[in-house]
């Protein structure tokens, strides 16, 4: 009998610069950000197989990503979810995924680093 262990695949550190926003500024210039995203997934298969077709393909998620971000939104909020419901689409194998969004210096909040939505998705069972 084998019990099914969640191991996390995570890519951390997304770095894009990319035009989202409300501010016309923002859509204009736009800003850096950065995105982490944490996939749970059993990792069984793969480990036994060392087979890429087993697993959660992280290149794959990094191009899913990168696409979505290239496309202009007003709100951090609509990439997380994006981000989120895409990958969860893509890859089955993934049980519960953890998305986070960073804008890098939001334009004219010169005290602040970082603004960042993180939301969480789970596949239903």
């Amino acid at each position: 009998m084998s019990v099914k262990k969640l191991s996390t695949i995570a890519l951390e550190g997304i770095e894009v610069h990319a035009y989202h926003g409300v501010y016309k500024n923002e859509r204009t210039h736009g800003n850096p950000y950065i995105v982490d995203i944490y996939l749970e997934t059993d990792i069984q298969a793969p480990a036994l197989s060392d087979e890429l077709e087993d697993t959660v393909d992280y290149f794959g998620v990094y191009k899913l990503v990168l696409q979505i971000m290239s496309e202009p939104v007003h709100l951090l909020e609509h990439l997380v979810v994006k981000i989120g419901n895409e990958t969860m689409e893509a890859y089955p194998a993934v049980k519960q995924a953890r998305v986070r969004v960073r804008k890098i210096q939001p334009w004219a909040m010169d005290q602040c680093a970082q603004t960042y939505v993180e939301s969480v998705f789970s596949q239903n069972d």
